[in-house]
């Protein structure tokens, strides 16, 4: 049976919905409400392409990573698969804090927390993610002579007055390698699908928005990635 491997962030893995959400605490699991029993998005096109699944997202990645990802796995395709790709947002920027491996490109698990790839710690233009988690902090304080702290607020300038200002140049950029990759797959029967989560993630319902406020989180709700598995599977069928 053929394949759809897909790649992203939270939005591919399901962050909220598939990933359940957790609360301040850490500990306590919040359900977002189903009623209709929708299954997630990309389980959703899975079915519609009679292809078995392999969910390569992960929340919080930076379009670097996922295309790190992707690269990784160029060995894994076969005729026939098809691959579903999504260009997220280009203000993510990469701490590297140890040697990069293909091992390291993978989720680990340590205590409970799921842990992106480990060489490396992703940090937006969002200021609730100015400073690097405490666990990276030592990590950093041996690789760098100045602050964890004060690198961030550097990436952070960079962010804004860099990234933010070039976005369209660079998400241009971020689109043309994957192209180049996906092109000459092609031509070896695989089938692929780029798309820009930033220019479409508003027009899908999120789980604040079914909830009406209740459970405060951007992702896409069931019914919104139900609506989602319809829109990509017509763009996807129709090539």
């Amino acid at each position: 049976m053929i394949k759809l491997y897909t790649y992203g962030d939270s939005f591919t893995a399901g962050d909220g919905t598939r990933v359940p959400l957790v609360k301040d605490d850490g500990k306590t699991q919040i359900d977002v409400p189903n009623p209709l029993k929708f299954k997630f998005w990309v389980d959703i096109v899975g079915e519609n392409l009679n292809a078995n699944v392999v969910n390569r997202g992960i929340g919080g990645l930076s379009n670097n990573i996922v295309f790190m990802k992707f690269l990784a796995d160029l060995d894994k395709f076969k005729e026939g698969d098809t691959i579903l790709y999504s260009i997220g947002w280009t203000e993510r920027t990469d701490f590297i804090v140890d040697k990069a491996t293909r091992e390291s490109l993978n989720p680990v698990n340590i205590n409970g927390d799921i842990i992106r790839p480990t060489y490396c710690q992703t940090i937006s233009s969002n200021f609730e993610n100015i400073y690097p988690p405490d666990r990276f902090k030592h990590r950093l304080a041996e690789i760098y002579s100045r602050e964890p702290q004060d690198l961030s607020i550097a990436m952070l300038n960079f962010n804004l007055n860099y990234k933010v200002p070039n976005n369209h140049l660079i998400k241009v950029e971020d689109t043309l390698r994957v192209k180049l990759v996906t092109d000459y797959l092609e031509t070896k029967g695989i089938k692929c699908h780029i798309w820009n989560l930033v220019e479409i993630v508003g027009d899908f319902s999120s789980i604040e928005e079914e909830t009406k406020g209740k459970i405060k989180d951007g992702h896409w709700g069931w019914a919104g990635g139900h609506k989602f598995a319809k829109h990509i599977t017509k763009a996807i069928k129709n090539g």
